[in-house]
């Protein structure tokens, strides 16, 4: 854990958390509470709030990687504390850091698994619900960023068809569009 002379390393990296889950969340709050016109500039508030959490965040996924990840997460904060430290970095909507979400969460859980970190078996079985819908979430947040880049792609750059008159050349490969919905066509079909 990061060090500063004359505080203790468990209790810096515990500041860091606390510091970049407040930072994620309050400006979300603030327009969840106030709404939209509470700020002058809402969403540059949020950017730089969002931008300092993240350093924090990774500052101290950086400190615990490796195999005692889970262990030495846990000795940080509570299932709810590091669930909002994994939400931390899937706000940044970017590819990787949804994906180091998702880890910081598997690894708690592993560790959960093997030792239940002096949980009673209640306490443990509302923490792994609790992992469980932030897993399912991250993993739906991976999801929505590749299909909401691929629609931005689709939408600003691809040329439609003409739906009239001689087909284009070369011919579209209409499949691409296809395959992708395919792949998800279980999420929108009733049956």
């Amino acid at each position: 854990f990061g060090v500063v002379p004359g505080w203790p390393a468990l209790g810096l990296a515990r500041l860091r958390m606390c510091a970049a889950i407040f930072l994620d969340q309050m400006s979300r709050n603030i327009v969840a509470v106030r709404g939209e016109g509470a700020l002058d500039d809402a969403a540059g508030f949020r950017a730089r709030c969002d931008a300092a959490a993240l350093v924090l965040a990774m500052s101290l996924v950086v400190d615990v990687s490796g195999p005692a990840m889970g262990k030495q997460l846990l000795a940080l904060g509570s299932p709810a504390e590091l669930c909002f430290l994994s939400l931390v970095l899937r706000h940044s909507r970017k590819p990787k850091f949804i994906q180091i979400s998702g880890h910081l969460l598997r690894s708690v859980v592993a560790e959960l698994d093997s030792s239940s970190a002096g949980l009673s078996e209640a306490q443990l079985g509302e923490a792994m619900h609790l992992f469980e819908r932030f897993l399912a979430e991250t993993e739906d947040a991976a999801m929505a960023v590749g299909v909401e880049a691929y629609l931005s792609r689709a939408l600003s750059v691809d040329e439609p068809l003409p739906l009239v008159g001689a087909p284009p050349a070369p011919a579209p490969r209409l499949a691409v569009l296809d395959e992708r919905c395919q792949r998800h066509s279980a999420c929108f079909l009733p049956w």
